[in-house]
């Protein structure tokens, strides 16, 4: 299955709406592009679907990262850690299938101590798709899924 932002009344996949340039140079010029949690279909993906968006990334060679949500996302009904980065890259790649996951996505950060992922974490199976796993404690003292601010902003900004 795959998700589309547009079709035709018969539910066939119609291209999607482009990018402005504004939108295209501010993508060029990131530091550092972070995936971060949310509702995976409805909030990551679709936000990578306008025209533009996906070559935009893939021509950025900033540092890009990968946040899972540490609760439960409703849209995930199957599938840990290593699958939602796995869909990631399939939807990065687009219909260039044979770009390298190094091109796309350098790390997945979490908190394996103290985070709560649904699906389970086999950090291997991450790793095996050429994605760095970059564990630190992230997960604030008053709920295993909301990230402390400040500790996500240092451990992001040491990638840069």
């Amino acid at each position: 299955n795959r998700l589309y932002l547009c079709e035709d009344g018969r539910g066939r996949p119609v291209e999607p709406p482009p990018i402005r340039r504004k939108v295209e140079k501010l993508i060029a010029a990131a530091e550092l592009i972070c995936f971060p949690m949310g509702s995976f279909y409805s909030s990551l993906i679709a936000n990578l679907l306008p025209r533009g968006v996906m070559p935009a990334i893939r021509a950025n060679d900033c540092p890009k990262v990968f946040i899972p949500n540490t609760g439960r996302d409703p849209e995930m009904v199957a599938g840990g850690v290593a699958f939602q980065v796995e869909e990631l890259l399939r939807y990065l790649r687009g219909e260039q299938k044979q770009v390298p996951a190094a091109e796309l996505l350098h790390y997945v950060l979490l908190d394996s101590a103290r985070g709560r992922y649904a699906g389970g974490l086999d950090l291997a199976a991450v790793e095996a798709l050429g994605v760095k796993v970059v564990d630190a404690p992230l997960v604030g003292p008053d709920d295993p899924e909301r990230l402390d601010p400040e500790a996500l902003a240092a451990v992001l900004l040491s990638l840069v």
